[in-house]
């Protein structure tokens, strides 16, 4: 084989191995029913339990988390309380508001700056930045959250990476159920 041969057959494996790797995109969800819409899903009281795994996938802890959503106009409120399997807890207060009939921004209290969304489908994607330490930018990590609703609306899966600098640092997978006696209809 040649240099330039060889080259080219590189070339031509590392092209295969990148776009094998490429994310998804939203809009290939746009078809897919349920309609999501996170501002009524969280209007009301929401439960879940997951898993947070660190960068290579071995389970580190389990958490349940209780939801509790206001809506008014496009934005819903969400009270949040986090109790993990150490018997640590965490509470955060979410503001999601509809920005246009796809995309969403959020904010709460150790997000830094606004946290960008876009929905399609049954799917909700999010971006954002976390405040591990909000007086240390150096422990911020960066947040890429697909959601995704399940048939008949009230049960959500949510899939998160959590990278600093590029590098998988966790990962979380969560189960969410809306409790419909109090959701928004």
């Amino acid at each position: 084989m040649t240099s330039t041969t060889g080259r080219r057959a590189w070339a031509l494996l590392l092209a295969v191995a990148v776009s094998g790797c490429a994310a998804p995109q939203v809009g290939e969800f746009a078809a897919v029913k349920p309609v999501f819409q996170p501002e009524q899903y969280f209007a009301g009281r929401a439960v879940a339990w997951g898993v947070l795994e660190d960068g290579s996938g071995n389970p580190t802890k389990r958490f349940t988390s209780v939801d509790e959503g206001t809506l008014s106009g496009d934005t819903v409120t969400i009270a949040q309380t986090i109790s993990y399997s150490d018997g640590t807890s965490q509470s955060r207060s979410w503001k999601l508001r509809r920005v246009d009939t796809s995309h969403y921004e959020g904010t709460a209290d150790d997000i830094v700056g606004v946290a960008r969304g876009e929905a399609a489908g049954n799917t909700l994607h999010l971006d954002y930045d976390l405040a591990l330490s909000p007086d240390n930018p150096l422990t911020h990590v960066h947040l890429n959250q697909w959601l995704y609703l399940q048939e008949g609306g009230d049960n959500m899966l949510s899939r998160t990476t959590i990278t600093k600098l590029g590098i998988v640092v966790a990962r979380s997978s969560e189960y969410v159920h809306r409790e419909t006696a109090t959701a928004a209809k």
